[in-house]
C-alpha cells in the first residue's frame, strides 16, 4: 500500500479521530490541541501550512471558525496543480439561505435557550458558524471549477456538508438543533463510499443527514 502522508485537524475526537482511524494504514500526522496545535491562532495554522507541504492528504476537520477558510485557501495554493487532496468538513447549514436562517430565527432562540447546546450558546454563535461553512462551501466550489477547467485538475477538493453528528463538538449526546443525526461510524461509511469512487467519478460535494432519531 502506497503510503501517503495524511494530515488531520481535530484527531483526536470525533470526525476528526474518525478520519484518523480510517487512514490508520497510512502516515497519519494529527493537528490539535492535544499536542500542541491552537489552530485558532494564525501563526499555528501558518506552521501546520508549512510542515505539510509534501503531505498527499489534508482533512480540514476541526471547528476553528474562520481559520478552516484560511487553511483551505493556503493549502490549495500550495498544492495546487499537484495530484493531492483537501478534504473539508464543511455542514448542512452552508446550503441556509439568509432567508432560512430567518424563518429558523425563533425556532433556534428557542433551542439554544434551553442551554443543551455548548457550541452554539447563541443565535449569533450559530449564524457565525453557519457564516463560516457558506465562505468554506464557496472557496471550495470556485477552486474545483478553476481546476477542473485546467489541464491538471489538482488537487482533488471534497466538501462534506453532514447534518448532526454525535460527537462532542456539539455536546455530550445529538445536537439540541437536529431531529435526526449521524453517528461518526456512519459519517465515516458515507465517506467511505465517496472515497472509493474518486477514481471514476469525483465528487466534490455532498450534503447528506442523518436517519437516527434524536432521543436524548
Amino acid at each position: 500500500m502506497q503510503n501517503l502522508k495524511v494530515a488531520i485537524t481535530g484527531h483526536t475526537r470525533g470526525i476528526g479521530e474518525g478520519f484518523a482511524n480510517y487512514f490508520k494504514d497510512y502516515d497519519v500526522h494529527g493537528f490539535s490541541k492535544s499536542n500542541g496545535w491552537d489552530l485558532t491562532r494564525q501563526e499555528a495554522c501558518d506552521a501546520l501550512i508549512h510542515n505539510i507541504k509534501d503531505f498527499n492528504i489534508f482533512v480540514n476537520s476541526a471547528p476553528i471558525g474562520d481559520k478552516q477558510l484560511y487553511l483551505f485557501n493556503k493549502i490549495f495554493d500550495l498544492w495546487n496543480g499537484q495530484d493531492k487532496t483537501i478534504i473539508n468538513m464543511g455542514s448542512i447549514g452552508a446550503k441556509m439561505t439568509d432567508e432560512d436562517l430567518n424563518e429558523f430565527r425563533d425556532f433556534l432562540n428557542e433551542k439554544l435557550d434551553v442551554g443543551n447546546n455548548i457550541h452554539f450558546t447563541t443565535v449569533n454563535n450559530f449564524l457565525y458558524y453557519i457564516n463560516n461553512k457558506r465562505n468554506l462551501e464557496r472557496a471550495a466550489f470556485t477552486s474545483n471549477l478553476r481546476t477542473n477547467l485546467s489541464d491538471e485538475g489538482y488537487p482533488y477538493i471534497l466538501n462534506l456538508n453532514a447534518g448532526a453528528v454525535d460527537t462532542e463538538f456539539l455536546h455530550t449526546g445529538p445536537t439540541s438543533i437536529m431531529k435526526h443525526y449521524l453517528t461518526v461510524e456512519e459519517f465515516i461509511k458515507v465517506f467511505d463510499t465517496i472515497w472509493k469512487l474518486k477514481d471514476t467519478a469525483r465528487i466534490t460535494s455532498m450534503t447528506f443527514l442523518g436517519n437516527n432519531e434524536v432521543s436524548k
